[in-house]
């Protein structure tokens, strides 16, 4: 393996560091809608009118739903591609999140 001047390999690609910015910027999404979802759960808990129970609901169908997909987007990333299905993951993301951040009712 031959390095440059710059203590670099010399078939390393200039552009490398963008995938870690860009995993580390869904990271944090992710971080921050768990963060979200948390903080805002007594306030909504309050104006849709849940139980205590219900409350613990939420906490776990999020937790459910976020391990399930994430198993299931690690295989069709095998299938079809990763940064397709890492696009289209964020996506559906966003959506899900926006879609619940707009529930006018305990069941939606």
């Amino acid at each position: 393996m031959s390095v440059t001047r710059t203590g670099e390999p010399a078939g390393a690609d200039p552009h490398r560091w963008w995938g870690l910015v860009i995993i580390a910027l869904a990271q944090l999404m992710v971080v921050l809608d768990a963060t979200i979802v948390n903080i805002a759960l007594p306030s909504a808990q309050r104006d849709l009118g849940m139980s205590d129970g219900n409350r613990q609901w939420v906490i776990t169908a999020y937790t459910l739903a976020f391990g399930g997909l994430l198993l299931l987007g690690g295989r069709i990333a095998d299938l079809v591609g990763r940064k397709r299905t890492f696009v289209i993951g964020l996506i559906g993301f966003a959506a899900a999140s926006a879609l619940g951040g707009g529930a006018t009712t305990a069941s939606m």
